[in-house]
């Protein structure tokens, strides 16, 4: 899919990087003449470069973080994300500082998508215990391919429009075993929507199941998480690994439509290999069993990939992520991934993975203390799909 720049999109990625450069040379000027040094809100002391961590120090500050979408599925958009990040003061027993987050945010988009939550994030006793919470609303208007690789995309030659209104909620609570960086805990989330998908003209058939699939439908699922985390930044990382196994379920006597469930194997490693090269690397394994509903449905997480278009009760993806410093603060990246959706094994080994992924951009390190970059990438895959996404910390 070719897609052409306006200047006012041009003029959206650019706002943020305008105002956070005004406000830095504002303060800069504001220095030429006292003569003892200064802390400045936008500027490092020491390098003269736009960094925001002196802003996310002050105790009642927040940080604005403007958000673009340029998600295939539901098309451009725009909003806001104001992020309140309070560092502690004490080291974790060594360990890298876990900050306290919390923040709100909504969006919307020009196919009348919208979103709009509130989010926290802390941990207790010198990180043995971690928690994390969402309250969001959705009405989300996403084109909808068809399970099995794009069944009705392939049947009817375009996707179909598929309404999402929903509330969710989404609590999550982890604990560290003993000394290790093991985690063990729970997760629940509660999930309802009216789904509503439009018709196609001159087929029954198709229509008949369409029909059944608009509906109220409920999830209400527990899940088990079972993780290893050694990161050494939650928001850039460049050392470490994040690991783990999770397994869900949702019954019926919680309060789910369907009885189905759901377990997800997953591994994100990241490799330096010097000073001024970053590498990382990924792999993820979802499989869904029971009565699942169609929008729960594993689906491939790969940037440049519309959302929900591969679907399947297995998906299966491995990416690698290189990052280059290339002078002072900014750095450029390039990734690669391939995965492919599918119901069966049988049908996996017997084709070739399906979508094959790749892009590259840049980053700018926002916040040295924090260790936050933030920037552009753009992605194409080999079915000719593309986006481009506007990152703030890891893009996994």
């Amino acid at each position: 899919m070719k897609i052409s720049f306006s200047c006012f999109n041009k003029a959206l990625l650019l706002l943020p990087i305008v105002i956070l450069s005004s406000l830095a040379y504002s303060q800069q000027d504001v220095k030429t003449k006292p003569k003892k040094e200064k802390k400045y809100m936008f500027v490092d002391s020491t390098e003269r470069s736009l960094d925001i961590s002196s802003f996310l120090d002050h105790p009642y500050g927040f940080v604005p973080i403007p958000i673009i979408v340029t998600e295939p599925a539901i098309g451009y958009g725009g909003g806001l994300a104001l992020l309140f990040i309070q560092q502690k003061k004490k080291k974790d027993k060594g360990r890298s500082e876990m900050p306290m987050i919390t923040g709100v945010a909504g969006g919307y988009t020009e196919n009348k998508t919208w979103v709009a939550g509130l989010f926290h994030f802390q941990t207790w006793n010198h990180d043995k215990i971690r928690y994390m919470g969402i309250l969001g609303k959705t009405n989300v208007n996403i084109k909808y391919y068809g399970t099995e690789d794009g069944l009705l995309s392939r049947l009817w030659g375009r996707p179909v429009k598929y309404n999402m209104n929903a509330w969710l909620i989404k609590q999550r609570l982890l604990f560290r075993v003993a000394e290790s960086d093991f985690f063990m805990g729970f997760q629940y989330l509660f999930y309802r929507t009216e789904n509503s998908l439009d018709t196609l003209p001159d087929r029954p058939l198709i229509n008949k199941l369409l029909k059944k699939m608009s509906n109220t439908s409920v999830v209400s699922t527990v899940t088990m998480i079972n993780s290893y985390d050694t990161r050494n930044n939650i928001f850039t990382p460049t050392r470490g690994m994040y690991a783990g196994w999770n397994i869900s379920y949702n019954p019926v006597f919680l309060g789910g439509s369907n009885s189905f469930g759901r377990t997800n194997l997953y591994f994100i490693g990241y490799f330096p290999f010097a000073s001024w090269l970053n590498t990382a690397w990924r792999f993820d394994y979802k499989y869904a069993f029971g009565d699942v509903p169609f929008y729960t449905k594993p689906s491939l997480e790969l940037r440049g990939v519309p959302a929900m278009k591969y679907q399947g009760l297995n998906t299966l993806f491995i990416a690698t992520e290189w990052t280059f410093n290339v002078y002072n603060r900014w750095y450029v990246d390039g990734f690669v991934g391939t995965g492919r959706a599918f119901d069966a094994f049988e049908d996996f080994s017997s084709t070739k993975f399906k979508v094959i992924n790749y892009g590259g951009g840049f980053r700018y390190n926002i916040a040295k203390k924090y260790g936050i970059l933030t920037g552009l990438d753009f992605a194409w895959t080999n079915n000719d799909d593309f986006a481009f996404y506007i990152v703030f910390g890891s893009a996994w």
